[in-house]
Formats: structure tokens, sequence, C-alpha cells
């Protein structure tokens, strides 16, 4: 049975709707050729790029693009600069860190190294130390031998001293008689014996200290070490005897600045000394800080010479 008209017109109502809503095309649904389309470039076209396309474009807005265009390329230039810049200044800066602390290096271990003390203020005592012997009873007198005038010289009657037998037992007295005694007389002949041993061809000064209040604390005929203070010095300003250094006759020492960690030199007048520690009389004032010791003699150490502390 074949179709009526009627039936393939309601057919191809239907068929049109359906390619409406799928977007079908009739002709190639139908088998007839297809035009093609001009839009894709054909082969050896030359595909224009932005400058040529910016020809269609108005003249102020192709100035606008290109001006845009330079800005950019300036900047991306710039910004590479820059970077080249920094990376040169940070490997300079870097081989001048590192220089730097070489150098600082082998400086610093050139430095002096020094002790510092500061000058103080205190009673300072200048005393003549020796051997001695107690007298026989053991109660009232100490013997000193000395052999020299120098030392004589400092010692007069009245005069403190401090007597310390070998246990440590302290009795203070004061100095009663200076007496040279010749070789041959009794009492050079026992105080020699006691305190040397052996019998000297030569005088020898003998000062007697007679104690205050042994209270049985020595004996007689024990050796023990006498020191008799021949000078005081109240309210001094005094320094260690390893700081005096000597230019001649001229005493002086190193003056130690914290803050820039140099020395200079000063030159002071002396007074009191001690085995272990000089008055200054001039030169000096209470905290200052001077040496006591350093790595290098001080013949090598000079104005403005920048030290380490120990």
């Amino acid at each position: 049975m074949s179709n009526t008209p009627n039936e393939n017109n309601g057919v191809n109502d239907v068929y049109r709707d359906i390619s409406a809503i799928f977007n079908i095309d009739e002709r190639k649904a139908a088998g007839s050729p297809v035009e093609k389309t001009t839009d894709a470039p054909k082969k050896n076209e030359r595909i224009l790029t932005a400058p040529e396309g910016m020809k269609h474009l108005p003249r102020d807005e192709r100035k606008k693009m290109k001006k845009d265009e330079r800005r950019e390329k300036r900047a991306v230039r710039l910004k590479k600069a820059k970077t080249r810049a920094i990376i040169v200044l940070s490997a300079a800066l870097a081989v001048a860190v590192i220089a730097g602390v070489i150098r600082w290096k082998i400086v610093d271990a050139k430095k002096p190294v020094v002790a510092v003390t500061r000058a103080v203020v205190e009673t300072l005592d200048r005393s003549y130390t020796d051997s001695a012997v107690i007298s026989a009873d053991g109660k009232t007198t100490v013997a000193v031998l000395i052999d020299n005038d120098y030392d004589v010289h400092f010692i007069a009657k009245n005069l403190r001293a401090e007597v310390v037998n070998a246990a440590g037992a302290t009795v203070t007295g004061k100095v009663t008689d200076i007496k040279e005694e010749k070789p041959g007389a009794d009492s050079f002949t026992w105080l020699a014996s006691a305190l040397l041993g052996e019998l000297p061809e030569v005088p020898f000064y003998a000062v007697y200290i007679t104690l205050d209040d042994p209270d049985g604390v020595l004996l007689g005929g024990e050796k023990a070490t006498a020191r008799i203070i021949t000078e005081t010095a109240e309210n001094a300003v005094v320094i260690p005897a390893a700081a005096v250094f000597m230019d001649g006759a001229q005493p002086y020492v190193w003056i130690y600045h914290p803050f820039t960690k140099t020395l200079s030199r000063q030159d002071i007048a002396v007074g009191v000394s001690s085995d272990e520690q000089t008055e200054v009389l001039r030169g000096l004032d209470k905290g200052d800080r001077v040496i006591s010791g350093s790595s290098v003699p001080s013949s090598e150490l000079y104005e403005g010479v920048k030290v380490k502390l120990k």
C-alpha cells in the first residue's frame, strides 16, 4: 500500500521538527553536496599577524597598542636589568663580607693579649721580710741577720713587725735594736749558726724585734719569718707591681681603653712599693684600667695598639 500525499507531508513535518531540535543539516541528511566554508585558511595562504591586523584598526587605537607594547618590552628589560644588578651586588657583598671576616681574623690573631686590672685606693705597706730565730727564752726577742747596708737603711727602731712560725702562728712586735755583729762574737756565732748554718767571715747586721705578747706561742730557738713594716701609705692609689714598666728611670703604665680596645702610655710617679703592689703618687686615678701582663714584651706595645683581653 502506497503512501498518500497527506501522509508524506506529515512525515516531512516531523523530520523538520527533529532537525530543528538537533540542528541537523538537511542537505547532509539527504546526501546532497555541502559547500566548503571559506573560514579556514587555504594552502600557502599567509595569516595576518597582530601588527598587520592592526592596519584595519583606527589609527589612535593602533598607536595606543604600539605604545603599550613598547611599555611592556621596556618593563621586561628593566626587570631583567634589576635582576642582574641584584645578583651582581649580592655576589659583591658576599665577597666583601667573606674578605672582611678573613681580614678581621688575621688582624685579631695578631693582637697582643693583655691582662687588665683597676687602680684601687687602699693602705699599702712596704716591708722587709727575712728569716729569723727566736731567742732562747722564746718570749722576748727575735733576731734577723742582714748582710747589706741597703736593706738596713730602711729599718729603724720602733718599726712594726710581724713574726710567723712554721705552724702559721703570728705574733706582733717592734724593732728595738739594730747592731753590727762581727765574726768571733758569741752572739754572732749563735745567730749565724741558727740562721745560716755556717760562720761567715764578714760582718752582719742583727735586727732585734721585741715581741708584744708571745704567750708561749713561739719556742726558744725556733726558726720563723719576720716581716718588718718599713713604710706605710694611707689611702694610696695602688696597682700591681707587674703593671709598672720602666723607660730608663721613668716609670710608666699602659692604660686600657675599653671602648676602643686600645692602649695609651701614661708616665707615673711611684711611692711605696712592695713585692706585689706599687703606690702611684701621680698619673693615675682610682678606677683607671692598666695592663698587668701581656703576651708580648712592653717594648712591642705602642700608642693606640689594639689588644684583646685574656
